[in-house]
């Protein structure tokens, strides 16, 4: 048994192993291979030349408590049948971080299929949502919204500059950057999707939404003013609408993206803490690591991150530092001394 990223003659099995798993449509899965797959990011699982298992690390630029960082996104997690309960993805998933560490990432992210699977990794939720839905009227909308299926009817432009003003206003949230907006929208149309977007002088909002039997299920939308929401979901051409917002922790909400730490040093010099020094504790089962940090604010406005022996302030697993950093714990947490809570909006699931 061998485990090495995928190269072109594995196309076919990865392609067949993504069916057998997640259910696709074809036209999605070549859309997704030819635009978004690139194979020195990915790891496979190979026993003797066969492929049973796999992963992609998605090229992202994250911005977290308002800094950036360059990370990557784990996508098409997927082992055969046959194969599971083996420990096989257990394998991947610590090459992947073990690989993007040495490639000087801080933290990763992924959409999970079962928070608490990903838990036992390290990974921890630092996004909410919650879910809504309406029975469109179609009156009550205002001015004129496109209902777009395919590349050549949308205004990407002005989309992606709704989605960036968007963003703004959240401290959490991942900047779509050389195509990658594009990419977003080729895989929803490949996969019979559609766009909502409002048409004005300057594109202000859009809803990117899938229909079934007369229900569309929107999972992506922008609105810079909450008031605008309500006409564009009543514009959609269905019996109900149901679509998810942005939330913050408050015991409502559902779980939505995780972060996992990789380089806590990295990450602690760049997001921001509400003591002047503190020391911070930290036990990563998984990688079988534990720091001792001390955290110090400076004039500069990073902090300075040392390794100390001093006595902890607080003490905190790896996913903990995750939910802490990125200020997803909930009213009233301990964290809170030490960290502030932030809002996240990731829509990204693969």
């Amino acid at each position: 048994m061998s485990i090495r990223p995928l190269s072109r003659t594995d196309e076919a099995r990865a392609k067949k192993i993504w069916k057998i798993c997640f259910g696709d449509s074809d036209a999605f899965i070549e859309e997704y291979f030819n635009g978004i797959v690139r194979y020195e990011n990915t790891l496979g699982y190979y026993e003797g030349r066969e492929l049973i298992a796999d992963l992609f690390m998605l090229k992202f630029q994250a911005k977290i408590a308002g800094a950036d960082f360059e990370t990557k996104f784990l996508a098409g997690c997927a082992t055969m049948p046959e194969a599971r309960k083996r420990g096989l993805m257990r394998e991947l998933v610590r090459n992947a971080m073990l690989d993007m560490r040495r490639h000087g990432l801080a933290v990763t992210y992924l959409h999970p299929f079962l928070h608490d699977f990903y838990r036992r990794f390290g990974y921890e939720t630092v996004a909410y949502v919650k879910k809504g839905r309406i029975i469109p009227r179609p009156g009550l909308e205002n001015g004129r919204t496109l209902i777009c299926s395919r590349m050549d009817q949308i205004p990407v432009h002005g989309m992606e500059a709704a989605y960036c003003s968007y963003i703004e206003h959240y401290d959490n949230a991942f900047h779509r950057t050389g195509g990658r907006f594009s990419q977003w929208l080729r895989l929803l149309l490949a996969d019979g999707g559609y766009a909502a977007v409002s048409e004005t002088e300057e594109i202000a909002s859009y809803a990117l939404y899938y229909m079934e039997d007369g229900t569309a299920d929107v999972f992506e939308l922008v609105c810079l003013e909450e008031k605008d929401s309500g006409p564009l979901l009543n514009s959609i051409p269905a019996r109900t609408v149901n679509y998810i917002i942005p939330s913050v922790n408050d015991g409502d909400s559902e779980e939505f993206t995780m972060m996992r730490i990789l380089n806590p040093v990295s990450l602690l010099e760049k997001v921001p803490v509400c003591k002047e020094r503190f020391i911070l504790e930290i036990e990563d089962d998984f990688l079988g690591e534990h720091y001792n940090l001390k955290i110090e604010k400076t004039v500069g406005g990073e902090n300075k991150v040392e390794e100390t022996d001093g006595k902890a302030d607080l003490s905190l697993s790896i996913g903990g530092l995750a939910r802490a950093a990125a200020g997803a714990f909930p009213a009233g947490d301990k964290c809170g001394e030490y960290f502030p809570r932030q809002t996240a909006c990731f829509f990204e699931t693969y």
